[in-house]
């Protein structure tokens, strides 16, 4: 599902006059929907109430991801024949919590995203009884997946998980289990420099942090995601 976005670009080279660089970059919102969820201890999956779960589901406070996703999706709708069938429901305030709930529910989604996983059964058990089963993102599935799907991924886990440090990009996700290691050997794939990861477990949840050197082409994406996340941000607090 793409959508076709023109990113318009100023850059200084040098001592050359600063020059536009018009970038066409077509989102699949069903990956960047991907690289936006948990992987902390990996994902969870129940077998029984797998098509009722939520595809993900944040407090008001983080409501901007769901509005963002929400937005995307309906972009999708507009430009493509196969549409995205979803909806977003508010569950009121969660016991123990002041702030109310938003779910994104899909079946479409939720088999979409399971696709992407290796599940095996852990000894967990939920509140109602059901064996709770844990995923490993499958690397080879999207290693052979096109460009544009890869940085779409991408983009999401940054707009989740990233932002600048120091110079360098980063992308921290706590207690990973299979995606930064996956978004690692991604980021070598299309041409990042420098890439370094580290595990920090002297701290809890322990950080998976990658930082990197963007292509110049994942630059502009990542840029613009930064800038997204901001407007968001905005909004909500004002």
């Amino acid at each position: 599902m793409k959508i076709y976005l023109k990113i318009l670009i100023l850059l200084l080279l040098g001592n050359s006059p600063i020059c536009a660089q018009d970038l066409q970059f077509g989102i699949d919102s069903k990956y960047y929907l991907l690289g936006t969820l948990s992987d902390n201890m990996g994902y969870s999956y129940i077998k029984e109430i797998a098509d009722s779960t939520p595809v993900t589901w944040k407090y008001e406070d983080k409501y901007y991801i769901i509005n963002h996703l929400d937005s995307l999706f309906k972009s999708s709708n507009i430009s493509n024949i196969d549409k995205i069938n979803y909806h977003i429901v508010n569950r009121g305030k969660r016991e123990h919590y002041d702030q109310i709930s938003y779910d994104l529910m899909s079946i479409e989604l939720s088999q979409f995203i399971r696709s992407f996983y290796r599940f095996n059964k852990s000894k967990s058990i939920s509140q109602d009884g059901y064996r709770i089963y844990v995923g490993r993102l499958k690397y080879n599935l999207l290693n052979r997946s096109t460009e544009n799907q890869i940085l779409s991924f991408i983009a999401g886990s940054f707009f989740i998980y990233g932002g600048i440090d120091n110079t360098e990009y980063s992308i921290s996700i706590p207690n990973s289990l299979s995606k930064a290691y996956a978004l690692k050997r991604l980021l070598v794939k299309i041409g990042c420099k420098s890439v370094k990861y580290t595990i920090n477990r002297e701290i809890k949840p322990n950080s998976h942090k990658l930082n990197f050197i963007p292509s110049d082409k994942l630059k502009l994406i990542l840029d613009h995601e930064l800038e997204i996340k901001k407007e968001l941000i905005r909004k909500r607090k004002g």
